[in-house]
């Protein structure tokens, strides 16, 4: 391994006064080939010359004339305090071969890579090139719990050759605890580690409610690396029945599932629906097209209008067709009872969404009855202005985030307060109201898709005898209606509801004296 200061030597003596630019070679040929990882490609390759003969020239590139060394290779030091070039130009000779390899890293973020050698010796440079431990992939799982953290640090200070723990991000120091079993355990921090011969980098880091782990490794040890991440997770808690009790915290620190959510589940929207997808759907799924054109989707979205037409579904809907992680809270999700609690729990979920872009997902933040969080500052008690001051930090905080999106949803959108709904944050307003006449139909013909509803059911008589329902009181409708078809079955054969099996279950028939009755005991309650 070389070190700073003899590198500086060598280069000084290997660069300037050569009029040679090159060792000659016969038969030459040139290999080439990009790696995604620039740092972790250099210094490997780097190292193998070094390693196995000798570094005879260093320069920045290779000149237009005469092909002479020129210039200053660009030089980086690596967390175990190796120095390699990501920009340069090496002559190098490993038993009795010559090379000449250009390092390239000007263009992306890609290291380009070029030998020249004799023909004899490409198979050589082909298999060095191609080493699999020349590729390294980072491997990524959270856990939710200190003592698979604690698991991985046994593992790393029992296992490693040498390591050394570093800081992350923009921290001074690297984040410990105190653990009474085993000192001091990291839990916010950059561990680089020597196990048996190869190295990796452990990025372990404290997120709200979970710890996450990235693991960079050679592409040959991915294997191991996964096995490793799986055995040190804590063992399941399991009922009385022996089945795994499933843990998740709802909304802030939890990502709510949204897998069989599409279109078809919601209709009477009319033009909200393409307003919708306009502003939320259309940029998420294809974000290069509206920076072509220079417009951008608002970050703050307002679903308003009466309860009951499926602000909670559209939002689940986009989140499904844009692949977006989706987190749906609500007012009990955020307000804590503990002073500077609401605040956090702001913190911690805009936070998950960071990381889901950082991830390359987009996400969506769906707030229901915004209202209940904040209404006119004039009536809000202090804590309510603090943690109304942290949202709003927080939105203003995801503004050049182009895949997070904020909508909320309202029925009592006279009582938000003004510099919630000003421009930049909840710019643009969608309202969802009650389905007109054909919406009406459009969302009965999904409720009974399914249902094993009789031809005698008149669905444009529906329509128009529902007039003011909500989609939710359609659905209840439909429900309820195959409800009493059920009663009305066994009243009629005298049976039991469990004794509806088989043949029988083909039996039950939805009919227009069903929806009668639901008709009847909706119109009931609506008038009280």
């Amino acid at each position: 391994m070389v070190s700073l200061s003899v590198l500086e030597k060598k280069v000084k003596s290997l660069f300037g006064k050569s009029e040679e630019g090159n060792e000659r070679l016969f038969n030459k040929v040139e290999i080439y080939k990009e790696f995604p990882n620039v740092d972790y490609s250099a210094k490997f390759i780097w190292n193998h010359f070094d390693e196995k003969g000798t570094i005879k020239k260093i320069a920045g590139k290779v000149g237009y004339i005469g092909n002479k060394l020129e210039g200053i290779p660009q030089m980086k030091t690596s967390d175990d305090g190796s120095v390699y070039p990501t920009k340069a130009v090496f002559i190098a000779s490993v038993e009795n071969s010559t090379y000449k390899v250009i390092f390239d890293d000007s263009y992306s973020n890609e290291l380009k890579v070029t030998v020249e050698c004799d023909i004899k010796d490409s198979k050589y440079i082909n298999d060095l090139l191609n080493d699999p431990r020349n590729s390294v992939v980072s491997i990524s799982k959270e856990y939710n719990d200190l003592e698979s953290i604690k698991r991985l640090y046994k593992f790393i200070t029992s296992k490693a050759e040498k390591f050394r723990i570093n800081k992350t991000g923009l921290n001074k120091f690297p984040n410990m605890i105190i653990d009474d079993e085993i000192g001091l355990v990291p839990i916010d921090a950059r561990i680089i580690a020597t196990i048996n011969g190869e190295n990796y980098v452990f990025n372990i880091l404290s997120r709200y409610g979970t710890k996450e782990v990235s693991v960079e490794c050679p592409l040959n040890k991915t294997n191991d690396i996964n096995n490793l991440l799986e055995s040190i997770l804590t063992e399941e808690i399991k009922d009385e029945k022996g089945e795994p009790v499933k843990k998740s915290i709802k909304g802030i620190d939890g990502i709510t599932q949204i897998k069989n959510y599409d279109w078809s589940m919601v209709g009477g929207l009319g033009d909200a629906k393409k307003e919708i997808q306009q502003y939320i759907e259309w940029p998420l799924k294809n974000p290069e097209l509206f920076k072509k054109v220079n417009t951008s989707m608002p970050k703050g979205i307002l679903l308003i209008g009466p309860p009951g037409n499926g602000k909670t579904t559209i939002a689940k809907i986009i989140a499904n067709q844009t692949e977006s992680s989706f987190y749906a809270v609500s007012p009990k999700d955020i307000n804590s009872m503990w002073v500077g609690g609401t605040e956090k729990n702001w913190g911690r979920l805009f936070d998950n969404a960071r990381q889901d872009v950082r991830k390359g997902r987009s996400a969506i933040i769906f707030i229901d009855e915004i209202d209940g969080l904040y209404t006119s500052r004039g009536e809000m008690d202090k804590y309510s202005r603090i943690s109304f001051g942290q949202f709003c930090q927080e939105m203003e905080g995801i503004s050049d985030l182009e895949k997070v999106v904020i909508i909320g949803a309202t029925n009592k959108y006279q009582d938000l307060d003004s510099a919630l709904v000003r421009p930049g944050r909840f710019t643009k307003k969608i309202y969802i109201g009650n389905p007109n006449e054909e919406g009406r139909k459009e969302i009965l013909e999904i409720y009974t898709r399914k249902k094993p509803v009789s031809h005698s059911v008149d669905l444009n008589y529906l329509k128009k005898i529902t007039e003011g329902y909500s989609s939710a009181e359609l659905k209840e409708l439909c429900d309820s209606a195959a409800f009493h078809s059920i009663e009305r079955y066994c009243e009629k054969k005298e049976i039991e509801i469990k004794d509806i099996k088989g043949k029988l279950i083909k039996e039950i028939i939805i009919e227009k004296q069903d929806f009668e009755f639901a008709l009847k005991k909706i119109s009931d309650y609506k008038k009280d």
